[in-house]
């Protein structure tokens, strides 16, 4: 059946639709244009149809795959491979389609070059050319004497506007400099991160004549593998090699990760782990095992923690009228404390309370989850009580809100336990181990599939067991595989941030690729407020308290941490035409900060505003982080996410943390294939339990936010991802206390809209698509 929104008084029920297409219910309805009012719904067409089943027929079904790559081809284009991504994604091969044939129905569609730049540079005064074939002793100041490293090209910058800032006729800090990157490969792991701050405002770092220009935060290692010998403790037909760092590095901070530099497909190799699996072609329970519950006791006391409220000013709302404390009709809590389960997060505070679990058990015979997948059991057996390494555990959180990640402890194979050091920060609610998903990642004895590797950073030694053979145990091949001597360069991520700018405004960086930036899965995260998330703070570009800062046109592809990090009083940010791919954890961060010691005090508060998100495609993100999204938005005002096309992603496309101030605009985006791992979520998020002072643009302080305006999205919940989580999928959840948001002229398929504990919300215009296709939940 197909239900619609129209104003609030009609939706208290459904309008019952024919099950045509929706082209032919609204033949003239453009999701480039606003959609008209009500009179689209023509009463003729209005009828029961024989049965009300929840599953539409497969032709609608192809019918609106087939408008939602329309609509996404007319966002961002068919440029950069975008279009045989979103082809790929929305499965229409399975309606006997091809993508050239549906972008040949297209009218103006992009041929597949670039998009066209727009010019940055009117003002340029000064210029420096960087080649990694280039000399830092040279001046930089031509085309063909160009500096190696883009910090080197900064530090002559700065002495060039020391020398010359009391000379009118010549650059000052707040004149426009060029930073021109030829073509190749930069490798930040080796050089360093690219630091700027106030003396580096008004720069544009850009590739120069569209070259492919690529900053990895790796360092290139160059391994010679030889067959290793059994009594190494690894299976038959495993290559090792030496781990050689760079010159001027005495050892590699990490090597969890690797990327193979082969050919140009930057696959990645696979850390030894049990199960088998791969992170980023997988989706949870391939390639996990099934925990067995808890290990007794906890890694924090949650006893000596202390909890604070506020009780004045109050806000007019029955659930969430004061800071720190709610009264939820499910069981009311007080939930903002320092120490005690808030250790764990960086500023030793929290929003939530509960137990951190000390370890778990495992599951040896493997078995199906409460949802009927069937997953692996766990073989460890063999496994030491002491592992060599530093092997992390990844394991769901309990209600399926997301995952977290532990620094593993010690193995018991009698009491089939893991216990933990450290970490499960990765989720702002702990709800100890259930029965969940789990694997461990970084394990000698876990080396026995092809494609894997383990690392030891004792001897300096990589074992691997290339694709072309295999181990002979614990499975059996049918003949007995070698490791012939061969020669493989790979990239082994460094740093987690590539680009900081801290206090620098008007820094712009375009048509840049940006590659390797490592996991910060066992960083410090922070509890920004009390949404259910918690985050690692910084990302591969992280700006900071700078204003009118741009990236445009450049791509983020397997960067490991956060991809774009905006955080405290950064304003007036635009981010455009950008693609980001295979993303460790969020795409785009808005992060803010609040004084938490004197909550209600807007002087104390540091929030990013008025950030502009136009014209980006989204592909993959949450590839070890699950509670992870296209935009995460915490203590932020004013975000204009418009024109994006975002798909593949554990949790929500669009979270909005808290409602800190509002203003936020989500307009004309294309979204499907959200909420593939976890439950209870939608492809738009949002939660407001915390009431909080701020300073309005007219200088008055209100404790109320500006309305939230999300209108003209295309959201589709799947084709691809775990439908069967047991849970909720509403395309929009307004969840725990949302206010003052207007949702319209949006169409929603295979999902309703859901309103909890809120107030001040207008529906209006909105057409719903078989709602209960996946949860069976009503319009």
């Amino acid at each position: 059946m197909v239900c619609c929104m129209v104003p609030l008084l009609v939706a208290l029920g459904c309008l019952v639709m024919p099950t045509e297409s929706i082209l032919e219910i609204h033949p003239e309805m453009n999701f480039n244009n606003e959609i008209p009012r009500p009179a689209y719904l023509r009463r003729s067409k209005l009828r029961r149809p024989a049965h009300t089943s929840p599953v539409p027929d497969v032709q609608l079904d192809c019918d609106i795959r087939t408008t939602t790559f329309k609509t996404a081809m007319d966002r961002v284009g068919d440029t950069r491979g975008r279009g045989t991504a979103i082809f790929d994604a929305l499965r229409l091969q399975e309606c006997n389609t091809t993508r050239k044939q549906l972008v040949a129905s297209i009218d103006g569609t992009t041929d597949g070059s670039r998009l066209p730049r727009q010019r940055l540079y009117s003002n340029e005064t000064f210029h420096i050319f960087v080649s990694p074939t280039g000399n830092d002793k040279n001046a930089g100041t031509s085309i063909s004497s160009p500096v190696r490293t883009i910090t080197r090209a900064r530090d002559i910058l700065r002495g060039f506007r020391l020398r010359k800032k009391n000379m009118e006729s010549n650059l000052g800090v707040n004149q426009s400099a060029i930073v021109y990157l030829r073509e190749g490969t930069y490798y930040l792991g080796v050089s360093g991160a690219l630091t700027l701050d106030h003396r580096d405002s008004h720069v544009v770092y850009s590739a120069w004549n569209n070259e492919r220009v690529r900053i990895s935060g790796a360092v290139p290692l160059t391994l010679h593998f030889e067959p290793a010998n059994t009594d190494d403790g690894v299976p038959e037909g495993t290559c090792r090699a030496a781990i050689t760092p760079p010159v001027g590095m005495s050892k590699l901070e990490t090597l969890d990760t690797l990327f193979d530099l082969t050919d140009d497909s930057n696959a990645n190799l696979i850390l030894a782990r049990e199960p088998n699996g791969n992170a980023y072609t997988d989706l949870q329970p391939t390639g996990y095992a099934l925990a067995n519950g808890n290990v007794n006791g906890t890694l924090i006391d949650p006893s000596t923690g202390v909890h604070i409220e506020i009780d004045h000013p109050r806000r007019n709302s029955t659930v969430y009228p004061v800071w720190g404390k709610d009264f939820d009709p499910r069981g009311p809590a007080v939930w903002y404390t320092h120490g005690g389960i808030g250790e764990r997060f960086a500023g030793n505070m929290t929003f939530w309370n509960g137990t951190v679990a000390a370890g778990l058990r495992w599951n040896a015979t493997g078995g199906t989850t409460t949802q009927g997948y069937n997953v692996s059991g766990f073989r460890a057996a063999h496994w030491p009580a002491v592992l060599r390494g530093t092997p992390i555990l990844h394991a769901f959180q309990r209600a399926f809100w997301g995952n977290q990640q532990w620094a593993v402890k010690g193995v018991d194979t009698s009491s089939e336990t893991i216990t933990f050091k450290h970490g499960g920060w990765q989720v702002s609610r702990p709800l100890g181990v259930g029965q969940q998903p789990f694997f461990v990642e970084g394990v000698l004895e876990a080396l026995d599939a092809a494609g894997e590797y383990w690392a030891d950073d004792t001897h300096g030694i990589l074992y691997f067991i290339p694709n072309r053979t295999a181990a002979t145990t614990p499975r059996p091949p049918a003949a007995p595989p070698r490791c012939e001597s061969h020669t493989m360069h790979v990239a082994a991520p460094q740093l987690g941030r590539l680009v900081d700018i801290n206090g620098a405004d008007g820094v712009s960086i375009v048509g840049v690729e940006f590659m390797h930036s490592r996991r910060t899965l066992l960083a410090p995260y922070v509890v920004p407020g009390p949404g259910d998330w918690s985050i690692h703070k910084g990302g591969t570009i992280t700006i900071t308290n700078a204003a009118d800062c741009k990236v445009l046109d450049c791509i983020f592809n397997k960067t490991d941490s956060n991809a774009i990090f905006l955080s405290e009083r950064t304003v007036r940010t635009h981010i455009h035409n950008n693609d980001f791919i295979s993303i460790g954890d969020s795409a785009i961060a808005t992060v803010g900060v609040l004084e938490h010691n004197s909550a209600l005090n807007p002087a104390t508060s540091a929030y990013p505003e008025d950030t502009v998100i136009t014209g980006n495609h989204f592909s993959t993100v949450g590839i070890w982080g699950k509670q992870t999204s296209a935009l995460f938005s915490a203590v932020t005002c004013s975000t204009t996410f418009r024109d994006n096309v975002a798909y593949n992603g554990p949790r929500a496309a669009i979270n909005i943390n808290d409602g800190f101030c509002g203003g936020h605009n989500i307009s004309r985006n294309v979204l499907f294939n959200w909420v593939r791992e976890t439950q209870d979520h939608g492809p738009i998020n949002t939660w407001s339990r915390m009431e909080t002072l701020r300073r309005r643009s007219d200088g008055n302080v209100t404790m109320y936010p500006e309305w939230n305006h999300i209108e003209h999205n295309l959201i589709m919940n799947g084709p691809s991802g775990n439908r069967d989580l047991g849970n909720l999928f509403p395309c929009v959840d307004n969840d725990d206390g949302s206010a003052h948001y207007y949702i319209s002229s949006n169409v929603c398929v295979y999902g309703g809209m859901k309103n909890y504990l809120g107030q001040d919300k207008i529906w209006d215009r909105n057409v719903i698509i078989y709602p209960g296709r996946w949860s069976g939940d009503p319009c």
